[in-house]
């Protein structure tokens, strides 16, 4: 009987304990009981059809139109356009056309895993057409930009020339970059050293299909994203300072990070953003300072958020984390 009781007791106080540990979690996050609607996401596009339209990028308002019925998840920003293409048809290839393009212009397609597939030049009308695979589902890129220094899943550093040393597992950055680097090996760790990162509109490091990385001591400025982490899992951003870009850390379908002391200011629209089911990340003590948009977005996650530092300054005064 006595060892019973002292069971239900222990059970007991285990789960009061429990859940003061998460009240007091939740009490050093600032999370708006009453947040506000978030800005015109014209930037991007969701859907079924053959005809997408974005009406409110802060780069071009490209169009994307389609022979057969696909489904597309799209978005521009400065100084590329994105987007996931999949069959909603029985049709193995469509033609695809872009429009809304620079006139006269040269650009860059890129495939799923980061390859160029070949440059264009896009025509008087600022469109640009070719047929694409459905067979599969598809990401593609078209950049303004070619310049990209790359991390290979072998461990080898493209171009060799490139300002980044490498000791086993650790790349240490030498001097100032001013191009986009592109991550393609899993269990490293990419020390900016303190240097910047300064890519002008393009993106500033890029985790896809990696895990196990860690991205530390940079000052990354100038980016479309700063770092932008696609797939993959178990990665960590720590200690490096983002400002004046348009995102400054941008999670996608990417679970168990962590974004931890880190410093984001400025940003032209979110500061962190969590998009599209990740699950169990860690997002603790940064500071988050913008005085543009008021919002670091996190959407369709379950996620830990702790002893983050918001300030905006605008018109509403307001620093929120929307979770929803």
């Amino acid at each position: 009987m006595k060892k019973g009781f002292f069971c239900k007791t222990l059970v007991y106080l285990t789960t009061v304990i429990l859940i003061a540990i998460l009240l007091i979690s939740l009490s050093n996050t600032t999370i708006a009981e009453n947040p506000p609607d978030p800005p015109n996401e014209g930037w991007h596009v969701e859907g079924n059809g053959t005809y997408f339209e974005i009406t409110n990028s802060s780069y071009l308002n490209v169009s994307l139109t389609s022979s057969e019925n696909v489904q597309i998840y799209m978005f521009s920003i400065p100084t590329f356009i994105y987007y996931e293409i999949d069959s909603n048809c029985s049709a193995n290839s469509t033609l695809i056309t872009l429009s809304g393009l620079k006139i006269n212009t040269t650009y860059y397609h890129y495939n799923d895993s980061g390859e160029l597939i070949s440059n264009f030049t896009t025509d008087e009308t600022g469109s640009y057409s070719y047929t694409q695979d459905l067979e599969a589902s598809h990401i593609v890129f078209v950049k303004e930009q070619i310049s990209t220094i790359y991390i290979e899943a072998d461990g080898d550093i493209v171009p060799p020339g490139a300002p980044i040393s490498r000791s086993g597992e650790t790349y240490t950055v030498t001097a100032n970059i001013d191009e986009e680097i592109r991550v393609e090996r899993s269990g490293i760790t990419l020390d900016g050293n303190g240097y910047n990162l300064a890519t002008w509109d393009s993106q500033g490091i890029w985790l896809r299909y990696v895990s196990g990385v860690t991205v530390k001591n940079f000052n990354i400025y100038n980016a479309g994203i700063g770092i932008y982490i696609m797939y993959g899992s178990n990665n960590v951003l720590e200690y490096n300072t983002f400002s004046n870009n348009y995102y400054g850390i941008w999670l996608h379908e990417t679970d168990g990070n962590t974004i931890d002391s880190n410093t984001v200011s400025d940003s032209g629209y979110y500061g962190i953003i969590l998009q599209r089911y990740n699950d169990y990340n860690i997002v603790s003590n940064n500071t988050i300072i913008t005085i543009f948009k008021e919002y670091s977005r996190i959407s369709f996650c379950n996620c830990l958020i702790f002893n983050c530092y918001i300030m905006t300054v605008n018109k509403n005064d307001l620093a929120t984390f929307i979770i929803n």
